[in-house]
């Protein structure tokens, strides 16, 4: 009896929970008939622009087709620089006297430093008695050798007479006697041919020596080269010792001017559209300054693993009578390679590319077009489009 009742009591909960589901279903699913009755009494919201140019997700941007002006250069800054010249003493010696002071303005021709010349004097002096000296040993070997050689003159004369008057045994005595001098007499020609000439070499280089130690006889004076000023400071070179050709002196022109850049030929600067330095707002013509065959060497070497090769050269200004320059002022190196005015262009990075070559896409009644393009020149911001656009075109782009 209790579990009979158990049985109808549990299965009237039961019951119960499974009405209360069933009315719960009913309430969502009104609600939810509700809103789509909503939703599909307003009006469907339209695409900013058409599917094949703004797909899902993605911000899309257009642009139009102007023109511009293109100006392909490099620009380096640069210091404008005076012309220099270093100078130097063709001979070593000592710096006996300063003629000038730091700063100075010289003239070409003026006296800078004068060297000492009794170094000079005292070795053309040691030179000359070590020539005397080797003309007295020369003279020497020569009377020995002259000597001897009359020596074994008279041996062969006597010897021959006694082979006249001799028989025999010592006939064959004085002839053995006479060929071993013959053979002495040959073997002293021949080492003094040998050391003859050895002689003769050796005092051509003495007198060459002393001949070029005796050219530098009054050349102990350092003089200008050029107009300019002083730009070095002498007087600690004052009774030190110089070799030649060590700069001594630094001497500046500020009436010639120039900026330092990378080295082209000068074929190639003559095909250059334009080249100039920007100073001062001022726009001043650059001319090429033609190369020495030392700075040609230096500019064209081979660039070899750890070795830095210097490949600078100097472009002259050529102010006109109205720019005002001078040395130390800042500037803008500026090479023009190509210009154009007013041509089509784009900007950077809007063209694409691929393996059919450059294209843009053009935009045309919500739609867009690849359009294959030919470019030209271009500078730090745009590029020219040669074929494939026009003024006021419109171009996909995408960002």
């Amino acid at each position: 009896m209790k579990r009979y009742l158990f049985q109808r009591q549990h299965g009237k909960c039961r019951s119960h929970q499974g009405r209360k589901t069933a009315r719960s279903l009913l309430v969502v699913m009104g609600l939810l008939v509700s809103f789509t009755a909503c939703q599909s009494q307003q009006p469907s919201q339209q695409p900013s622009a058409p599917s094949l140019i703004a797909p899902a997700g993605i911000s899309v941007q257009t642009l139009r087709v102007q023109r511009h002006d293109i100006v392909n250069a490099t620009y380096v800054p640069v210091f404008v620089m005076p012309q220099s010249t270093d100078l130097f003493f063709e001979i070593d010696g000592t710096v006996s006297e300063i003629c000038v002071k730091r700063g100075q303005r010289v003239t070409k021709g003026t006296v800078i430093a004068r060297l000492s010349e009794e170094k000079l004097t005292k070795t053309l002096a040691s030179m000359q008695e070590n020539m005397t000296e080797f003309q007295k040993n020369m003279t020497e070997q020569k009377q020995a050798y002259v000597e001897r050689v009359n020596e074994l003159k008279k041996q062969m004369r006597e010897l021959k007479d006694k082979i006249a008057g001799a028989s025999g045994e010592q006939a064959n005595f004085f002839k053995a006697q006479r060929e071993h001098t013959k053979i002495e007499w040959e073997r002293l020609d021949s080492n003094w041919e040998k050391q003859n000439e050895s002689t003769q070499q050796q005092w051509k280089s003495l007198q060459e020596e002393y001949d070029k130690k005796l050219k530098q006889k009054g050349k102990n004076e350092l003089v200008a080269s050029q107009d300019g000023v002083v730009s070095s400071n002498l007087d600690m070179l004052l009774n030190k010792d110089v070799r030649e050709k060590q700069k001594v002196v630094t001497l500046v022109d500020d009436s010639t001017l120039y900026v330092y850049g990378n080295y082209i030929s000068q074929s190639k600067f003559e095909q250059l559209t334009e080249c100039f330095v920007l100073v001062n707002g001022q726009k001043i013509k650059l001319s090429y300054v033609p190369l020495s065959e030392e700075d040609q060497k230096r500019v064209l070497q081979p660039s070899t693993p750890g070795k830095v090769v210097d490949r600078t050269i100097r472009y002259q200004l050529a102010p006109t009578v109205d720019q005002k320059v001078v040395a130390g002022d800042y500037g803008i190196k500026t090479v023009v390679t190509a210009q154009k005015e007013n041509v089509v262009a784009l900007p950077h990075g809007i063209v694409q590319k691929d393996k059919l070559g450059d294209y843009v896409y053009v935009v045309k009644d919500g739609t867009r077009t690849r359009v294959e393009v030919i470019l030209g020149i271009s500078d730090a911001s745009h590029v020219e489009v040669v074929q494939g656009l026009s003024e006021g075109d419109e171009i996909y782009v995408q960002y």
